[in-house]
């Protein structure tokens, strides 16, 4: 039952409310005052065609608004044909259709505030009103309109809906059976290129983030390994190589041993031979220290073959199956969840 009709910029009409009762409802007036815009609203709400000039001098749009009160079957016909279009509607008592026109020819259909198709506003509307004297409207003349009309007459709308539910609910059966079947019609070399691929991704036992938390690893090795360098470059430098070549601490020990044995009274030559040997007592001591410091390095030559060869396995899975760690891990399952849907197709064929 239609409840509300709100118009607003419609012909003459600026805003108008009108509420309707149950029973019949009369509309009466002086000629001009908009009686024949009112039925044009509801012409509109039922889905006919568009005409700009309606809107009113000196607007852009014109909006017309109906409120509708369903019962059960009717709530069945439209949530049916909202379903085939995608539009989710939560059974209630009230439904609410609104049309919106532009000068610009535009014009927007809305149920409940979602927006639909001008097809299936008219859809909804052949179950909601009959405009008499519009013969494309008379909902009985139409040949799909007949068997509901005989089915209220009977009774039977319940129980017609219940079978209509059931039909819907066999074809996406089937659908969706198809699309199952579809998804995994692969051939026997597809089938095993599958497997591979899952099986490669599995056995490689991979880590979400690993790949960062090795080469931080690795970076930290190679940072170990330059230490180590720069701790025997400076022990060389001071002890020489190992047969005591370009040791600094041999020329100032040599030094300070040709000037002691000059045996010379020289406070100043003395002074630079006290020199000389707290030098050479501070490069024993550094040469030391470099040495204790590379020896106190601990790093496994062994450790930094084994993150190099894991990561050149990552990047090589990388270059394959995805950008990240995480998407190889969903690739396979992905893989994992088709492979098993081609293993049930298998059962259900056999």
């Amino acid at each position: 039952m239609l409840k509300l009709l709100r118009i607003k910029n419609l012909a003459n009409i600026s805003s108008i409310d009108l509420e309707f009762g149950i029973g019949f409802n009369v509309l009466t007036g002086q000629t001009g005052i908009g009686k024949s815009v009112i039925v044009h609203a509801l012409e509109l709400i039922a889905g006919s065609r568009v005409d700009s000039n309606l809107v009113k001098s000196g607007q852009d749009s014109a909006v017309i608004q109906a409120i509708f009160e369903l019962d059960e079957s009717l709530s069945i016909t439209i949530i049916n044909i909202l379903s085939s279009i995608g539009v989710d509607y939560i059974s209630t008592d009230n439904l609410i259709i609104s049309r919106e026109l532009n000068r610009d020819d535009r014009n927007i259909c809305r149920i409940n505030g979602d927006i639909i198709p001008l097809r299936s506003l008219k859809q909804i509307s052949e179950v909601l009103l009959d405009i008499h004297g519009q013969s494309d409207h008379l909902s009985i003349l139409k040949t799909s309109n007949q068997l509901n009309l005989l089915d209220e007459y009977a009774g039977l709308v319940t129980e017609r809906n219940g079978i209509e539910q059931i039909y819907l609910d066999l074809n996406q059966c089937y659908k969706d059976l198809e699309d199952f079947f579809n998804d995994v019609d692969v051939s026997e070399e597809s089938l095993l290129e599958l497997r591979e691929q899952y099986n490669e991704i599995v056995n490689s036992c991979l880590l979400d983030n690993e790949d960062s938390i090795l080469m931080d690893e690795q970076k930290e090795i190679k940072n170990l390994e330059s230490l180590k360098i720069l701790s025997d470059e400076g022990y060389k430098i001071i002890y020489g190589d190992d047969t005591g070549n370009n040791s600094y601490l041999n020329q100032i020990t040599n030094l300070s041993g040709e000037i002691n044995a000059l045996h010379l009274d020289d406070s100043d030559l003395n002074d630079l031979q006290n020199r000389l040997l707290y030098i050479t007592s501070e490069l024993e001591d550094l040469g030391m220290a470099f040495r204790r410091y590379r020896d106190n390095l601990q790093y496994s030559d062994n450790r930094l073959s084994e993150i190099e060869d894991r990561l050149s396995l990552i990047f090589k899975l990388k270059r394959r199956f995805g950008n990240e760690i995480s998407e190889i891990i969903q690739f396979a399952e992905s893989l994992k969840s088709k492979l098993n849907m081609i293993e049930e197709k298998n059962n259900f064929i056999t």
